[in-house]
């Protein structure tokens, strides 16, 4: 890359390169601020090529359409100048490769939106005159764009030129025979050869040299498809006249039959608002841009880095709120700007919630159990707050200590049939079982209430004796016992590396038994 990008690295980066020519580089870049995509035309400063490249950066700054690329910014060096326009990627001649041909109603949208470009050039003196489908390109939303005025020249009504230029197959027959021409005439035939290839997926004018081209386009030989309705056929003949004095101008095709079904006419795509948008420029003033000078700059149209910062937020806008958003100015305060007070541009990091969630299930089914060892019915949880799976609790291990049996209050442990040698007659005392846990919360206690159930998750040291517990040191025995089950019967549900539930038993193998059954 060479190192006039220096320019440009302090506002854009991650530069690609997509595209290139004989004395122009296309590359791919974003916008350090806003994100957006954008491309960046970079034109070479030559003695031979000088006069054109200041003719299309004049179009541009010229050109505020909706099917009209937008050009954000132009940085200008010594041997080279840069055009940050809007990126689009997607060209109409791929899209009808991929498709064979277009349908009438998709091909009559887009034509639609090729024309009002073209007329909207026309009405303001511009003739593009390269109009091909490699420079038509559509968007996600359907949008047409059209790129690449490199060939653009400006004209009066009845001026005429002589230069050749643009794709021999789109010339109109005056320009293959090098006479002088109408500029907005060359751009209707164009029109016409770009209408038949969008419904038949080739070319009116198919040939094996040069010079059977040449003398079918001066001829105008060409087969239009019957399989095409009767309107469509009439308007690519109209597009296709030889004679430049009988072919129409493009604003007075809106009147053919095969423009007005559907939506999309004349006053379906009006120019941009050139109103400002005062809740960019407020957005802007949080993050220490000069009002004064933005606003100067945008109605000036400077096309220096304050514009490119309110157009590319307007873009920026412009594209989230969608296609049918275009034309009205955006509402202050409802686009999202990547500002601190916008949070919505910058979402918070997730934070990390296993543990907390974990924690919360385990307390809750401690406390389910402390319930059933009570003799009391659980109350089903309204949901819940953790993707652990509910399970039953049951006896499954046994650990290395002894466990006190839980009874009813004041009812002695008695020594039966299924009882444990060793254990002593004890009693459960009233106050111990009346006594209701406090429940943990995770609100407002924070950090303190996460230190609190570990407390009471601690193992307790005492034994069972015959000895009445304290309050407390019942309660935590309680807990622990019934969290004792708890805790390795979830690492076996998620890691299925802990101990089985009952040993395996070898078996001797029969005799023809093979190790796969």
């Amino acid at each position: 890359m060479s190192q006039s990008f220096e320019a440009l690295r302090s506002q854009y980066e991650d530069f690609c390169l997509i595209g290139w020519g004989a004395f122009t580089n296309v590359w791919r870049a974003r916008h350090r601020l806003t994100g957006v995509p954008v491309a960046v035309k970079v034109l070479e400063k030559a003695e031979e090529n000088f006069l054109s490249i200041k003719g299309e950066v004049d179009i541009l700054k010229m050109t505020m359409h909706p099917n009209i690329v937008t050009m954000f910014q132009v940085v200008e060096t010594e041997s080279t100048i840069f055009l940050v326009m809007e990126l689009c990627e997607n060209q109409l001649l791929e899209h009808v490769l991929s498709m064979g041909c277009l349908q009438e109603d998709e091909a009559r949208k887009i034509f639609r939106q090729v024309l009002l470009a073209v007329s909207y050039c026309h009405k303001r003196g511009i003739a593009h005159r390269d109009l091909k489908p490699d420079n038509v390109m559509l968007d996600g939303r359907g949008m047409v764009k059209v790129i690449d005025f490199g060939l653009a020249v400006r004209f009066v009504p009845g001026q005429l030129f002589s230069k050749t230029c643009g794709a021999y197959a789109y010339m109109s027959p005056e320009v293959v025979c090098e006479q002088e021409y109408d500029a907005s005439k060359n751009d209707v035939w164009s029109l016409g050869v770009l209408l038949y290839y969008m419904v038949t997926g080739t070319l009116p004018f198919k040939y094996e040299a040069h010079w059977q081209l040449k003398r079918k386009i001066i001829r105008g030989d060409y087969r239009v498809p019957q399989h095409l309705s009767e309107d469509l056929r009439n308007l690519i003949g109209l597009l296709l006249t030889a004679n430049p004095e009988l072919r129409p101008i493009a604003m007075g095709i809106w009147d053919h039959p095969w423009l007005q079904p559907g939506e999309g006419g004349r006053g379906h795509s009006d120019p941009l608002p050139r109103q400002v948008d005062t809740g960019i420029l407020s957005a802007m003033k949080l993050m220490s841009f000069d009002v004064d000078n933005t606003l100067e700059s945008v109605r000036q149209r400077k096309f220096d880095q304050l514009m490119a910062t309110y157009c590319l937020f307007q873009y920026q806008a412009r594209s989230r709120m969608g296609a049918k958003g275009q034309n009205s100015p955006v509402l202050p305060g409802r686009t999202p700007f990547p500002t601190l007070t916008y949070p919505d541009a910058f979402p918070p990091t997730p934070k990390g919630k296993n543990n907390v969630a974990a924690l919360r299930t385990i307390s809750s089914c401690a406390k389910l159990q402390e319930r059933r060892g009570h003799g009391q019915q659980a109350e089903p949880k309204a949901g819940r707050s953790a993707s652990l799976p509910s399970i039953h609790l049951s006896p499954q291990m046994q650990g290395p200590k002894r466990l006190c049996p839980v009874t009813a209050p004041g009812t002695p442990v008695a020594h039966g049939k299924g009882s444990r040698p060793g254990l002593r007659k004890s009693t459960v005392s009233p106050a111990v079982a009346e006594e209701k846990p406090s429940p943990w919360t995770w609100g407002s206690h924070g950090q303190g209430s996460r230190l609190e159930l570990w407390d009471q998750m601690a193992t307790p040291e005492s034994s069972c004796t015959g000895e009445e517990p304290a309050p407390s040191q019942g309660l935590h025995r309680r807990r622990w016992r019934a969290l004792r089950g708890r805790i390795p019967r979830c690492l076996r549900r998620f890691c299925l590396c802990l101990w089985p539930f009952r040993s395996s038993r070898v078996v001797p193998m029969k005799a023809g038994d093979s190790c796969e059954d």
